[in-house]
């Protein structure tokens, strides 16, 4: 069947007619499929940005696990709290932010022997690492964080020049 489009009124919105009953339907789903996405996608990226703890742009760490009776953005704005905390010491130096290990199963990273954060076993077997690595990883850009702040590195911490 052909459709002689000089003969018929232009409609205002141009549709061609479907005579299979299985496109529609995959249409239909295809629509469906779609919009879930949409009203999913943003709920999925700020489930994601909630456990960012980060200080004047620089990332530090993303919590990814609820724990201590804590939901994630409870923990990540804890752990921000502590941080802005320590940072805001005059004569912090990078040495002063260090790891203990407490076991095989988790660490401890610790500002001038005050916990910060705990590093847990899920975390690690989320960055596919051991929790002592991920916190030196941590540890690394709290660090980073401080020189790129003007503080005065520790003697066992070594100056980046740029």
């Amino acid at each position: 069947m052909s459709i002689n489009l000089q003969t018929q009124p232009e409609p205002k919105l141009y549709v061609p007619a479907i005579r299979s009953r299985r496109v529609p339907g995959q249409i239909g789903g295809l629509l469906c499929a779609g919009l879930l996405a949409v009203s999913v996608l943003p709920l999925a990226a700020q489930i994601n940005n909630d456990g960012i703890v980060a200080v004047g742009g620089s990332h530090i760490l993303t919590v990814r696990y609820p724990a201590g009776g804590m939901s994630i953005k409870q923990r990540a704005d804890a752990i921000t709290d502590r941080l802005n905390t320590f940072l805001a010491y005059d004569d912090l130096k990078p040495g002063e932010v260090t790891v203990k290990a407490m076991g095989k199963n988790s660490a401890k990273i610790m500002v001038r022997n005050k916990l910060f954060v705990t590093v847990t076993q899920q975390a690690a077997d989320y960055n596919h690492t051991t929790p002592l690595a991920l916190a030196n990883m941590w540890v690394g850009n709290i660090r980073n964080v401080l020189l790129s702040h003007n503080v005065t590195p520790g003697p066992d911490i070594p100056v980046r020049k740029k």
